[in-house]
């Protein structure tokens, strides 16, 4: 089961490029890259919303969000609207590979300070050499993308 689960987030790490590239083009059309990520955001609520209205159960959820949810976790939204609007930004200025990178690293270090504290109501695994390694070679990747093309 592991190698399959592997693989599909081989498959969407692999759309994620795109999406700053489709992002750039509507907000090239649109003269704004405000207005591209609230089309993107748009987009991806009219999915989710019909398919959560199809799943049923409509009053039962939205009185769990009104009365039993933590404040931290209606965050999401935000965070999403952060990676496409820095991504939008980003891209042209840096290239996708540099942002890219930059932000698999930091996806990396502060999943292992998640793991490592436990926070957000995670099971803990504690930080260990192997995570320290892995997180050093990953910088030591990111350096190797960054650094300057020698021409040949």
């Amino acid at each position: 089961m592991l190698p399959l689960l592997l693989c599909i987030a081989l498959f969407v790490g692999s759309l994620l490029p795109w999406q700053p590239i489709v992002n750039i083009r509507l907000g090239m059309e649109l003269q704004s890259p405000l207005w591209s990520g609230f089309i993107s955001f748009l987009g991806g609520a009219l999915l989710l919303g019909t398919l959560a209205l199809l799943q049923g159960q409509v009053s039962e959820r939205v009185h769990k969000i009104t009365s039993a949810v933590p404040w931290w976790s209606l965050t999401g939204g935000v965070l999403g609207a952060s990676f496409v609007i820095a991504s939008i930004l980003l891209v042209p200025r840096i290239g996708a590979t540099t942002m890219s990178v930059a932000f698999v690293c930091g996806q990396l270090m502060m999943s292992v300070a998640m793991d490592h504290y436990g926070w957000g109501g995670l099971t803990i695994r504690p930080v260990d050499t192997a995570r320290i390694i892995g997180i050093a070679l990953l910088l030591s990747g990111m350096f190797l993308v960054l650094r300057p093309a020698h021409a040949p």
